[in-house]
């Protein structure tokens, strides 16, 4: 829903000029689940819901936080203790929260530039 976060950021930029903390706390997960019974239905819900929209949110955080004066904020992406410590039938969201540790450190590197 690409769309509907650009809109909520539109509103943001336009109503407050500026965002210093965004607290990113998606996470969906179905029922345990063996790797090789996994449906892609399900791989994709867990996969779209706990990073790609979190990934949304973080880029449009990012470049209002880069764009106001003066720049800077905090993007806190929680995780789980899945992205350490895996549990059994748990793959997409392990991977969705392995992801998440690895993005975060990702925008760390993005954002060094802009402060």
């Amino acid at each position: 829903r690409e769309a509907e976060v650009e809109a909520l950021f539109a509103m943001i930029r336009n109503d407050f000029a500026r965002l210093d903390v965004c607290f990113n706390n998606a996470g969906v997960n179905v029922p345990p689940t063996n790797v090789d019974d996994f449906s892609m239905e399900d791989w994709k819900k867990v996969i779209d819901t706990n990073l790609t929209a979190a990934f949304h949110v973080a880029r449009n955080s990012f470049r209002l936080m880069k764009e106001q004066q003066p720049q800077g904020g905090r993007i806190i992406n929680n995780g789980s203790i899945s992205a350490d410590r895996p549990r059994p039938g748990s793959a997409a969201y392990t991977a969705s929260k392995h992801a998440m540790t690895g993005l975060t450190k990702s925008i760390a590197l993005d954002g060094r530039a802009a402060n």
